[in-house]
């Protein structure tokens, strides 16, 4: 049997059909396809046409495109006039066209993917190095995946009425009533979590997600090369489990609990290898598709750029949209953890920096246009002034951001005391 590479002939015909009739379905096809796109070798002539016509913002009537196709010397190769009359009938309502146009992109990656595949089974049978290999080809198949286009109607409207009737995001929430009123970590959304070296980010971001577990069954993904091997960022998920530092203790038959406990829901993503946000995401949608809801990238400047970028703030907002497009597609919620730079301190004293905001992280304007929440972990380290700053054991999670206030959180500041026998952080008012 002779192989057929995917494709979908009556699709294109109702593409084409729709250029030539309406400057809407014109406008919206050519914002989305390219002539090698379409499979048929015809209907690959006509679009070229139709595109040329668009980007100079002239008609792509049946009377143009003919024209253009005369001039070309291209008319006979696609059935000539009575040919491209034919398509121009193929016309239907504009939903057929959106569709259509949608169907002819999803053949257009199929195939692509499959090149991809085939390339990908040569070098595997060659002496190329086989993980460098898996990395290129995964973030080759990734690029595949259809663009944006234009919000559904229905699912625009549905989601209108969720709002008007205070339908809340899917979130996880710790339980603390006065934490989960102001800060939530919504799924298909991007949380950044700034502060100080020093501040306890890390040690606060472990607490929080063993609450998210135990609470609502939260499954991490961490890529947390600061935290070192996997088998060291364990010891100190154990430690926050148990309230006790696991390291010399005696009782093992909790230690052990709690290291099945964290087994059975976290995974680690190495950074031995490929770090570019394209492997690094790659690996965690195969973690998605296994059940994990909740991806970890602490720091974020342990990853490097897919591409070489001469301009930091290019590579961040790259970086960014990536992260925001992979959040939607596999609902996970993502928590960036992002050093700031030097942050000055408060007037009148030695010591006590102020709050970081997401304007002292590198890049800062594109942290506050993309993340959906921005939140600063802060204590008076130095504890100077603790009747007015708190002591070094008070810890302040500042709310900067909240992109859908009400729904996710909102601004303000929640105070905890940490211990740091027991690795955990409790209310004022609570006990740890």
């Amino acid at each position: 049997m002779t192989y057929q590479p995917p494709s979908d002939l009556e699709s294109e015909a109702i593409v084409l059909g729709g250029c030539m009739d309406q400057a809407s379905m014109s406008a919206n096809a050519t914002q989305t396809l390219r002539a090698d796109m379409f499979y048929g070798e015809a209907n690959r002539t006509v679009f070229d046409a139709v595109a040329h016509l668009a980007s100079q913002d002239k008609p792509t009537d049946l009377t143009a495109v003919t024209a253009v196709l005369l001039h070309r010397k291209q008319l006979d190769d696609v059935g000539g006039a009575v040919g491209l009359y034919d398509m121009a009938a193929r016309s239907l309502t504009f939903l057929y066209h959106r569709t259509a146009v949608r169907k002819v992109a999803d053949m257009a990656a199929r195939r692509h993917s499959i090149d991809e595949m085939r390339k990908a089974a040569v070098a595997f049978s060659g002496d190329d190095d086989y993980a460098s290999t898996v990395d290129r080809t995964v973030d080759a198949l990734i690029r595949t995946l259809p663009g944006g286009e234009v919000a559904d109607p229905t699912e625009v409207s549905l989601e209108f009425y969720e709002r008007l009737e205070g339908v809340k995001v899917q979130s996880f929430r710790t339980g603390i009533r006065q934490l989960d009123d102001l800060f939530t970590l919504p799924q298909g959304m991007l949380t950044i979590l700034t502060g100080l070296p020093g501040s306890g980010k890390s040690t606060f971001l472990d607490w929080l997600i063993m609450r998210y577990a135990e609470k609502a069954d939260a499954r991490p993904v961490f890529f947390s090369p600061e935290q070192g091997p996997p088998s060291r960022h364990l010891v100190s998920l154990v430690h926050t489990k148990i309230g006790a530092d696991p390291v010399g203790n005696r009782d093992r038959d909790a230690i052990e609990d709690a290291r099945a406990w964290w087994m059975e829901r976290t995974s680690w993503i190495q950074d031995d290898r490929d770090n570019t946000a394209s492997a690094v995401l790659a690996i965690a949608r195969t973690r998605a598709a296994k059940g994990a809801n909740l991806l970890v990238i602490d720091p974020y400047n342990n990853m490097t750029p897919d591409h070489r970028m001469d301009r930091q703030d290019l590579y961040i907002q790259d970086l960014l949209r990536k992260v925001k497009r992979f959040a939607r597609e596999t609902d996970m919620a993502v928590v960036i953890v992002a050093h700031p730079r030097s942050v000055p301190l408060i007037h009148g004293t030695d010591s006590v920096y102020r709050v970081p905001t997401a304007g002292d992280i590198s890049g800062g304007q594109e942290w506050w246009n993309h993340a959906d929440l921005i939140a600063t972990v802060w204590r008076n380290q130095s504890g100077e002034q603790p009747e007015t700053y708190g002591d070094p054991a008070q810890v302040e999670l500042v709310i900067q951001k909240v992109r859908d206030v009400g729904r996710v959180g909102r601004q303000g500041r929640v105070r905890f005391f940490f211990d740091e026998t027991k690795r955990r952080y409790g209310m004022m008012d609570r006990n740890l």
